[in-house]
């Protein structure tokens, strides 16, 4: 009698594992540990001019009463103007009194709305929530490093959330839609508002066009098993969206004497340059954002031993019985959603592999959303019956753990103490106005709550140049009696630059603190005329 509820139990557990019931709760361990580790993450992030954008943005159109950016320069491929700023970042940090914190935190709940939408999308093409919390586990565990691509506006979080939602309506509504009645005044507002929403996501992002536009197009021009006249306009009107979102940044915003868009020129590469620098970044990218510790051994950035090889056996175990799986899958969900992935990167392939949008290691971030794919198509073609399957996803979440522990638990929650020393120093020196470069200059200003102004400059040609980019004409005008060029001793080239520069016009002050160097200056007619401003 002793020995039945024993029996018992371990009947229990054999059901249990059979159902793959216990698998999920180790599934579901796993995604609340992970997604603990990206909060402390996010916590410890070091803000740089371009991470606190959003911020910055705010402050100005809150604080400094600029509601519409009038004259502001943004990067016509990215702005962040609507999905990101005003959307999740504007009362936030209108109501925090512009905190990096909330900045911070901010970035990591639009990650988990991210992990949150493609889950979901995961559990509509397998309606299993095993596959789902696989992806949901993978996702949530993704390496520090990798992570950092990700927990960023910069990184197109936020285009990638809005391509998963209209994802979703893809593949729950938008057949219906592509055969709505336009002559119909409630097919039309249906389409009309569609059409609007995303044509407004793309002015925002450009790259939401090639994560989401183009492979729907796609999907309805060359695969939609119901093709009519209906359809294929649809897909041009999808198209036409995209293409009007691009013409009003560039060519009619700043007409309106709205913000100003810097058209960076997307150029071809030639035929060398894309194969030998540019698929390689491509591939090392996506082991970056995927598997970051086999992208630092295959770089040489650190050893590549044992859990490196392990990693990556792994990982190709795992994709290549998903890819098998697919091959044997046949179901519409299942095929509409490998569609839009295969569409999707292709589009973003051509995209970065071809132009200049590929320039370093550091323009990963336009492939975040293949990798987010990547984990889709392992989740969607997951099957917990394979054994090696099942295994193999498991012994990667133990990898990626391990890893997020080590780096959690070294993490010093002090991140930007340089710049908030420079800015302390700066203050108690009656130093509130002033120039440096890019890097240095939004974040002073960011982090100092804008009391601490520093307008971004390039020196050269005997003279300072504004640098037209989250800055704004009529900054350069106001130039008070008494200001500061700020150098930062690590960037050799604005060193060597500057130095040239004050040779020929003596300063009244020089301050030394920890890697800067601060020229004050006093007589504003002699600097005007000498060395502000040689556009």
């Amino acid at each position: 009698m002793k020995g039945d509820p024993v029996i018992s139990r371990t009947d229990r557990l054999k059901e249990m594992l059979a159902r793959g019931s216990l698998y999920r709760v180790v599934l579901a361990a796993f995604t609340i540990y992970g997604m603990a580790c990206k909060f402390l993450l996010s916590l410890n992030l070091q803000l740089n001019s371009d991470l606190i954008t959003p911020g910055f943005l705010a402050m100005e159109m809150v604080k400094n009463g600029n509601y519409l950016l009038k004259g502001i320069y943004l990067n016509a491929l990215d702005s962040q103007l609507f999905n990101d700023v005003l959307l999740f970042h504007l009362v936030p940090q209108a109501l925090s009194n512009y905190d990096p914190g909330v900045l911070r935190v901010t970035g990591f709940v639009i990650f988990m709305l991210v992990v949150a939408v493609f889950s979901y999308i995961v559990f509509i093409v397998t309606k299993d929530k095993t596959n789902t919390l696989v992806f949901a586990a993978l996702m949530a565990n993704i390496m520090p490093l990798s992570y950092s691509f990700f927990d960023a506006p910069m990184s197109h979080i936020s285009a990638i959330l809005f391509a998963g939602v209209f994802m979703i309506l893809f593949l729950t509504w938008f057949d219906r839609l592509s055969c709505i009645d336009v002559k119909n005044p409630k097919g039309l507002a249906a389409v009309s508002l569609l059409l609007i929403a995303l044509a407004i996501l793309t002015f925002s992002n450009l790259i939401f066009a090639v994560f989401f536009i183009f492979p729907v197009a796609g999907y309805y021009l060359f695969l939609h098993g119901k093709k009519s006249y209906r359809s294929i306009i649809f897909a041009v009107m999808l198209l036409a969206s995209g293409g009007a979102a691009v013409i009003f940044a560039r060519f009619i915003v700043n007409r309106l004497g709205l913000a100003c868009f810097n058209s960076i020129p997307v150029i071809p590469r030639g035929i060398e340059h894309i194969a030998f620098v540019n698929i390689p970044l491509y591939v090392n990218g996506l082991l970056l954002l995927i598997c970051s510790n086999v992208y630092r051994g295959v770089a040489g950035f650190a050893s590549f031993g044992v859990i490196e090889a392990l990693t990556a056996v792994l990982f190709l175990v795992v994709l290549g019985l998903a890819v098998k799986n697919l091959l044997d899958g046949n179901a519409e969900h299942k095929r509409i959603a490998l569609a839009f992935l295969l569409f999707s990167v292709v589009a973003t392939f051509v995209a970065y592999v071809f132009t200049s949008l590929c320039v370093n290691i550091y323009t990963t971030r336009y492939l975040t959303f293949t990798a987010v794919l990547v984990f889709l198509l392992i989740s969607a073609y997951f099957s917990y019956r394979n054994k090696a399957m099942a295994a193999s996803v498991l012994l990667i979440l133990v990898v990626f753990a391990a890893i997020n522990f080590d780096t959690v638990k070294a993490l010093s929650y002090h991140p930007n103490k340089g710049e908030r020393e420079i800015i302390g120093y700066l203050g108690e020196n009656n130093l509130t106005f002033g120039y440096s470069g890019y890097w240095d200059s939004i974040i002073l200003t960011y982090l100092s709550g804008g009391e601490i102004v520093v307008r971004p400059v390039m020196a050269g040609d005997g003279g300072l140049k504004p640098v037209r980019l989250i800055s704004s004409d009529e900054w350069y005008n106001e130039i008070p009696d008494r200001y500061f060029l700020l150098v930062n001793n690590a960037r050799k080239d604005q060193v060597n630059d500057t130095r040239a520069l004050v040779e020929t016009v003596p300063s009244s002050a020089v301050y030394h603190y920890k890697g800067y160097t601060i020229y004050a200056f006093n007589n504003t007619t002699n600097i005007n005329n000498k060395l502000l401003f040689k556009d």
